[in-house]
């Protein structure tokens, strides 16, 4: 496939995302406390295990940090 536009196809991933974080948000509004708080928790827990990984793409990406 050949782009004319990029702007159209970043725009619509733009959309595309959002329309994720929609339907991720309708999803969140149904968990208790309890279950947003275990998610956290993952969250934290999954970054913290890739946080030498996620700072070297960090670093690669940004020119920023060591």
């Amino acid at each position: 496939m050949h782009l004319i536009d990029k702007d159209l196809v970043v725009k619509q991933a733009v959309r595309n995302q959002i329309r994720d974080a929609k339907a991720a948000q309708e999803i969140l509004g149904t968990c208790s406390q309890e279950q947003i708080d275990g998610l956290v928790k993952a969250v934290a827990e999954a970054t913290y295990a890739k946080r030498e990984e996620l700072a070297k793409m960090a670093h690669e990406e940004t020119g920023y940090g060591k």
